[in-house]
């Protein structure tokens, strides 16, 4: 099974696959500017985050790849307070084959 916190990846005897799959995410979201460190203002509640581990295997059922998302726990807003709309993508149908 797959690690459910970080701690607990780093501490497996493949720790170090997961934490460059870590690593990998947060520099992938790093270099997309996906993000700027700030600090909250006084009153502001942050919505925390948490990382997200997923082993592919291959047809063998060996492992190929070790993948981290970083997600955000949205399930601490609500609705009126913290946000008013909410956004969902979509593909244009044009890209779909």
């Amino acid at each position: 099974p797959e690690p459910l916190t970080y701690d607990e990846a780093k501490g497996r005897w493949d720790g170090e696959e997961w934490i460059k799959a870590t690593e990998l995410e947060i520099g992938t979201l790093r270099s997309m500017e996906c993000f700027d460190v700030v600090h909250a203002p006084k009153g502001v509640k942050v919505i925390t985050s948490r990382i997200v581990y997923k082993l592919k295997l291959d047809r063998n059922g060996q492992p190929f790849r070790y993948k981290a998302r970083i997600v955000a726990k949205g399930f601490q807003q609500r609705w009126g307070v913290d946000y008013v709309d909410s956004f969902s993508a979509t593909a244009h149908p044009t890209a779909i084959r």
